[in-house]
């Protein structure tokens, strides 16, 4: 942003975003949003467009190629989306006939190619779809509660192939042109509407480390801009002096370090900064856009990006208040109905409370005093929704220490059948020992029997139970390789009881530390993942 910024051209790399955070656009906000890893495209775009952090277990749903529709998006929620741009990003998004697509050619996104090009063809199509009789015709194109989503793909191709030094030509020439691209774009738009009633949000899914890569939980992953300027955005963010900053320790050892930065090497004054989540980016979309919030979405509206007229931000975030209310009432209910005995359901010990306290709050807000202003009441209402995110939080993280307890026992077993293996191997009787019927093997097939109901009766789906079960039928084999190569028997019964009483023990103590699940920091940070 800044003169000789760039260390190769010389020149202000990106004179359009100069432009709008200079505040001659009209209204504007931006900050930084934080994402989460696995910091890769989908579910970068998951979390913005769906507002949830998306399982890496989805991978075996097809992460790539299949548009997955168990999920709500603000696309969903609009009226019309049009959106072009790389095939194996807007296909995820596809899955409503109100939702129209716009790939451009796989060949085209070729490492032997100028990634220039990849932009480039996104404003050439949009150019030509605005400019169309077809276009000038559709009431579709004319109805509030639409979005425009363009992809632009060349900054990430361009990061692959040159790296982003300061001293890569190729990454900032990239840059350069995708300044040009938004500026075109917002010119078309403009053009096609003729009135200020367009809302521009420019963001990016995740970041990349100057050798070219993401994936990782770097700050240089995780952390990308938002800008937000146009239609329905604050009007105060320039004059509040009043920075919200999420600060990563990571990144730098104190915030005034991180605000000399940003003032030195971005030119942006950091009193105006207002960071969010990734999945606060849905919330944003659908408040800016008037459609109802993703149903599935964690986010929390960052209110301070709304114009405050007309009691807006109020208004924004009791919705969202009410949407996770509901999530968590919905989670509640799935986890409950997947218990086999309700007896064995241990529901968030402040539900109740919570719910007690929004009716409180909602007869207020219904019934307020004479002369009170609604906007009076957004502290309290972002305090009682921080609570029902942790109440969902509480349900997200049910059977984590049974599962965690399971995978890793899973592997320590995995790991001494494997030295036991190659024990067996290297004394040259592994026919042998295939060959006869391992003893103990009666007793594990009791120990399933008996485990494998109480897991199930907990809650645990079948796929859960079988990583806590996998390690069972390994300690026959085992158990016979340690008293082959001690000279010593091996009590199968004792070890049966062993692992029984462990299994059960590691049961107890999960469902005993459920209550407390929300004071682990460690599971804060696994939050999403």
């Amino acid at each position: 942003l800044r003169e000789g910024g760039n260390g190769v051209t010389g020149k202000v790399t990106t004179p359009f975003l100069k432009k709008i955070l200079s505040g001659k656009m009209g209204n504007t906000c931006w900050g930084v949003t934080h994402t989460h890893v696995p910091t890769e495209s989908r579910p970068g775009h998951v979390a913005l467009i769906a507002g949830l952090y998306e399982d890496p277990s989805a991978v075996t749903t097809g992460w790539q190629s299949n548009p997955n529709s168990s999920f709500d998006t603000a696309w969903k929620e609009s009226r019309s989306v049009w959106q072009w741009g790389a095939p194996e990003i807007v296909d995820i998004f596809n899955a409503a006939p109100h939702i129209h697509t716009f790939p451009f050619p796989s060949e085209l996104n070729d490492f032997a190619l100028n990634p220039e090009n990849l932009d480039s063809w996104v404003v050439s199509n949009l150019t030509s779809f605005l400019s169309s009789e077809a276009a000038r015709n559709d009431d579709d194109l004319h109805n509030s509660q639409i979005f425009f989503f363009l992809h632009f793909l060349a900054m990430d191709s361009a990061g692959h192939k040159f790296g982003t030094s300061s001293a890569t030509a190729g990454y900032y020439e990239t840059l350069m042109n995708l300044d040009r691209c938004l500026a075109e774009s917002f010119e078309k738009i403009n053009d096609f509407y003729g009135d200020d009633s367009t809302a521009f949000v420019i963001t990016a899914d995740h970041g990349m480390t100057k050798r070219g890569s993401h994936g990782d939980g770097s700050p240089e992953e995780t952390r990308v801009p938002i800008i937000v300027f146009g239609a329905g955005v604050s009007e105060t963010c320039f004059t509040d002096a009043d920075p919200e900053i999420l600060f990563s320790s990571e990144a730098f050892s104190s915030v005034d370090e991180e605000n000399e930065f940003v003032e030195e090497h971005w030119g942006l004054n950091p009193k105006n900064r207002i960071d969010m989540q990734a999945a606060d980016v849905s919330m944003l979309l659908s408040s800016l856009s008037g459609v109802p919030y993703p149903t599935h979405s964690e986010g929390v509206v960052p209110v301070r990006y709304l114009s405050s007229a007309s009691n807006n931000r109020f208004f924004a975030l009791f919705a969202n208040l009410q949407q996770a209310r509901e999530r968590l009432k919905a989670s509640s209910a799935l986890r409950a109905s997947r218990t086999l005995l309700s007896a064995l359901f241990f529901e968030w010990e402040h539900e109740a409370l919570v719910e007690h306290q929004f009716s409180e709050l909602n007869t207020k807000i219904k019934n307020p005093s004479p002369g009170l202003d609604l906007d009076s009441f957004i502290d309290e209402v972002r305090e009682l929704l921080q609570k029902y995110q942790q109440g969902a939080l509480y349900y997200r993280h049910y059977d984590y220490k049974v599962m965690i307890s399971g995978v890793s026992v899973a592997y320590v077993v995995w790991n001494v059948f494997s030295l036991c293996v190659s024990n067996e191997m290297l004394r040259r009787d592994s026919v042998k020992v295939a060959s006869n019927p391992l003893p103990g093997t009666t007793v594990m097939m009791i120990i399933y029997f008996l485990v494998v109901p109480v897991l199930l009766t907990l809650g645990l789906r079948p796929r859960d139970v079988a990583y806590c079960v996998f390690p069972l039928h390994l300690f026959p084999f085992i158990g016979r390789s340690l008293g082959r190569s001690s000279g010593h028997s091996f009590s199968f019964r004792k070890a049966a009881a062993g692992i029984t009483l462990t299994i059960l023990l590691l049961c107890k103590k999960s469902t005993s530390n459920r209550r407390n699940v929300l004071e682990d920091p460690h599971l804060e940070l696994l939050y999403g993942l």
